[in-house]
C-alpha cells in the first residue's frame, strides 16, 4: 500500500502544490478585483465574482480537510499497532521493526509539502493576508 501511495503521490503530489498556488492566486485576484472596482461593477458581476471566490475557497478547503483527515487516520493506524496482542517475543520484535519502517500516508509532494489538518488554516490565513495587503495598498493610492 505504501509503495502504491508513493507512486501516486509522485504523480499527483505536484498537483497539490500547483492546485493550491492556482487557487490562492485566483481567489486573491477575485478579491482584488472586487476591492478595486466595486463601484464600477454591476450587481450580476459582483455576485458572480463573489460566488466564484466562495466556490473555489470551499472546494480547496474541503480538499485540504479530507487530505488532512487521511493523514491523521493513517497516523492513528500506525499508533494502534502498539496495542496488538502478540504471542511470542519474536512476533513483538518483528512488529516493532515493521512499525518503524512504515510512514504515515499523506497527500502532498515528498520533501516539499505534506497536507495535514493545519493546512486549511494556512490556506485561509494566506488568502486573508493577501486580501488585507491588497486593501491596504488600495487605501494608499
Amino acid at each position: 500500500m505504501e509503495l502504491l501511495h508513493k507512486q501516486a503521490m509522485y504523480v499527483y503530489g505536484i498537483l497539490t502544490i500547483i492546485g493550491q498556488a492556482l487557487t490562492v492566486q485566483f481567489v486573491s485576484y477575485c478579491n482584488y478585483t472586487l476591492l478595486r472596482n466595486w463601484n464600477e461593477l454591476d450587481m450580476v458581476m459582483k455576485i458572480l465574482i463573489i460566488m466564484m471566490t466562495i466556490d473555489m475557497t470551499l472546494f480547496w478547503g474541503v480538499t485540504l480537510e479530507v487530505s488532512g483527515r487521511f493523514y491523521v487516520n493513517s497516523t492513528r493506524v500506525l499508533e494502534s499497532w502498539k496495542f496488538l496482542s502478540l504471542d511470542s517475543a519474536r512476533e513483538i520484535a518483528f512488529m516493532a521493526k515493521f512499525k518503524k519502517s512504515c510512514k504515515p500516508l499523506a497527500f502532498g509532494f515528498a520533501g516539499y509539502r505534506k497536507i495535514t489538518r493545519l493546512s486549511i488554516l494556512e490556506f485561509i490565513g494566506c488568502i486573508a493576508r493577501i486580501t488585507i495587503r491588497a486593501l491596504l495598498a488600495l487605501e494608499m493610492e
